[in-house]
């Protein structure tokens, strides 16, 4: 019977473990107009920060004062589109259905706008979360099998 809960505690923390779409890393494109704007630069980190959050860090490039690095909390999504706050100005953003893309909207001002491309994921992927938990269970099946 042991194996069975053991199975089931595992399933459950794995698949409460699911990597977030959002969290990578994406390289910024040039469409942020550098001369009239304070535009994310290069590469743009998101990682999670904790259940409900993400951590959203950036190189600063333009016209962004003495700001060189910007590092920022946001809401964790539940879907593909959210609103940030850069500098007081809005940003829709919206990452790609294949989670490759993200486009960075200013709607009030958008040749402030971009587009990064994802370079990175960190951390585990749900593909290999499931990968470990088939091999657990293939495992545990085994064991009881060969205890009956």
């Amino acid at each position: 019977m042991l194996p069975v809960w053991l199975l089931i505690v595992v399933f459950v923390s794995i698949h409460g473990q699911q990597s977030s779409p959002w969290i990578g890393t994406f390289k910024t494109d040039n469409t942020c107009n550098q001369q009239l704007c304070c535009c994310l630069n290069r590469n743009v980190k998101i990682s999670e920060q904790d259940a409900n959050h993400l951590k959203l860090s950036a190189p600063l490039a333009g016209q962004c004062g003495s700001e060189k690095e910007i590092e920022m909390q946001v809401v964790k999504p539940t879907g593909y589109t959210t609103i940030i706050y850069l500098g007081g100005q809005p940003f829709a953003i919206k990452l790609s259905a294949d989670s490759k893309t993200i486009i960075l909207d200013n709607g009030v001002h958008p040749e402030c706008s971009g587009k990064a491309v994802r370079n990175s994921v960190s951390g585990m992927t749900t593909s290999t979360n499931y990968y470990y938990l088939y091999c657990i269970m293939i495992t545990s099946i085994a064991l009881l099998i060969r205890q009956s």
